[in-house]
């Protein structure tokens, strides 16, 4: 193995720029700006001539490398089912990893940056999700600054109340609700779910059942998926009763 060279060199800041606002050009192409007023919540539709609708809730931790993993394999996947009605989805931002920042708290400031695009201006949230795991930064390292999150907001194709956004990060606005929302998460119970507490991310419940196959391999969470809404589908449909004899 050799090191150094051209072959090693990172993306510059540019590149890095330029691939998170084209991945989430796709996902605003995909949802066409479905409206989540104030929610970290995806919306769709009946999918099929069944109506089963497989609802997804993902805990993250925007520092967390699994969740980056999670995000690379699916995302665009999860686009595609919310888009088409197939499902709808839940995004949890936690920060159970604020301590490995050395001493920037990332994980609690990238939650609240997300709260903050959450809330002024919610068609782009999935979008700026996903920007977040692009150049995500190492565990143990200090991440990105207040002014990498004011560019990631960018990168991610937000267009409105970037004043307002801007100070929400600067000011941590959201900070006090990102460490209420982990307490809840990591101290339970988990509603409509068989899981006492999250205890690591990215935690995934499919209609209240947890993944927990390969973060890497879209066709195994898909199958997940299809077998988990077939399962809450036939468990939610009455079952049909014998007319009265005559």
């Amino acid at each position: 193995m050799t090191t150094g060279g051209l072959s090693d060199k990172r993306p510059s800041k540019n590149q890095r720029r330029d691939a998170a606002r084209e991945k989430a050009k796709q996902h605003r192409v995909a949802l066409k700006k479905k409206e989540r007023r104030n929610k970290f919540l995806l919306q769709g539709s009946e999918p099929d001539a069944t109506g089963t609708v497989a609802n997804i809730r993902i805990y993250v931790d925007y520092l967390c490398p699994f969740c980056g993993d999670f995000e690379t394999t699916n995302g665009e996947q999860i686009a595609t089912w919310v888009e088409s009605g197939a499902a709808t989805v839940e995004i949890h931002p936690i920060a159970i990893l604020t301590g490995r920042s050395a001493g920037s708290q990332y994980s609690l400031r990238a939650a609240n940056s997300a709260a903050c695009v959450a809330n002024y201006s919610p068609d782009d949230f999935y979008a700026f999700n996903s920007a977040l795991f692009v150049d995500q930064p190492e565990e143990n390292t200090v991440g990105h600054s207040d002014s990498d999150l004011q560019e990631i907001v960018r990168s991610a194709g937000v267009s409105t109340s970037l004043s307002e956004i801007d100070t929400c990060i600067e000011d941590e606005t959201y900070k006090s609700w990102a460490i209420a929302a982990t307490d809840r998460a990591t101290t339970g119970p988990i509603p409509n779910s068989p899981l006492d507490a999250i205890a690591s991310t990215p935690t995934v419940l499919v209609d209240g059942k947890q993944y927990q196959g390969s973060l890497e391999d879209p066709n195994e969470f898909a199958a997940f998926v299809l077998q988990s809404a077939g399962e809450s589908y036939s468990t939610s449909t009455p079952t049909p009763t014998a007319p009265p004899a005559e």
